[in-house]
């Protein structure tokens, strides 16, 4: 970090939570200025076939691993915005090109799943 001079930090969040998204963009925008990019990099594993991973646990992987990207991006594209532009880098996994066997859980979010 130190070759970045202070332009980069670390803001701890849930990412399903939208104030946490807003907390964190607003820290942003009041330490350095308008977001320029953000990192979509928050999932969560969950193993098992269809039949045992339980529905609880199947919205959860979708709340952090797929809406948690989601809100991640409607909370920064204002600041994105203001900043004149910027880049939204998604981070996925391997499994989302092909499926895996227990792992129909982990995989809805990226692509395909398979069990």
């Amino acid at each position: 970090m130190s070759s970045l001079r202070g332009r980069a930090g670390y803001q701890h969040l849930d990412v399903t939570r939208e104030e946490d998204w807003a907390s964190a963009v607003y820290a942003v925008d009041q330490t350095h200025g308008p977001v320029s990019v953000l990192v979509n990099n928050a999932w969560i594993l969950a193993t098992g076939t269809t039949e045992e991973v339980s529905p609880d646990t199947f919205r959860h992987v979708l709340d952090v691993s797929l809406c948690g990207a989601w809100l991640g991006m409607h909370a920064t594209v204002p600041s994105l915005r203001r900043s004149g532009g910027g880049v939204v880098v998604g981070i996925s996994s391997t499994a989302g090109l092909m499926g895996y066997a227990n792992l129909g859980a982990d995989v809805t979010p990226s692509g395909r799943c398979a069990d």
